[in-house]
């Protein structure tokens, strides 16, 4: 009895990890296979092994914390409509995502989404749209606060990281 016991948990934990990010997972498989999308997701170990290969103590440090990276971006057609952006929105906030970055500048718009459990951010996800182009990109993982400023991936938005404080109490209140 222990054993089915032990077994059902294990399962209910695995379905609501599954369940964390479905909307995100939803929006990524609906566009990635779109002639003009760029796509990847990459499992912890790998951004880890590549880190290692890389030799940078500082981006080893924080790749070793997260255990996924989802990357999507459409550079020439922008097929995301403004009413999908919302939805998707809506559905992370729904999720308990909450807004951490928004920049609208010359009809291009930045928004970053985090998600956190106790002192830890779970998932971030950074959504640029504007023009022709559209970028997805979704950390999952275990970070802290101060862990975005030293993110350094190569990708459009993310210097907004940079300008973050060190710590979320530092952050100024509306």
């Amino acid at each position: 009895m222990k054993n089915i016991c032990l077994i059902l948990m294990v399962l209910g934990i695995s379905f609501q990890l599954q369940g964390q990010t479905e909307s995100i997972q939803q929006f990524y498989n609906k566009y990635k296979n779109l002639e003009d999308a760029t796509h990847f997701k990459l499992q912890g170990w790998v951004l880890e092994f590549a880190a290692k290969s890389a030799g940078d103590d500082e981006v080893n440090k924080i790749f070793k914390k997260l255990s996924q990276l989802r990357f999507l971006s459409m550079e020439e057609a922008n097929p995301v409509s403004s009413e999908e952006l919302s939805h998707l929105i809506k559905s992370l906030k729904k999720d308990d995502f909450e807004e951490l970055i928004q920049v609208r500048d010359n009809g291009e718009r930045v928004d970053c989404y985090i998600r956190s459990k106790n002192d830890f951010i779970t998932d971030v996800v950074l959504l640029i749209s504007g023009g022709e182009e559209f970028l997805l990109l979704s950390l999952e993982g275990k970070l802290r606060f101060s862990d975005l400023n030293d993110l350094d991936i190569e990708v459009k938005g993310t210097e907004h990281f940079k300008k973050l404080p060190e710590d979320r109490s530092k952050l100024p209140k509306a």
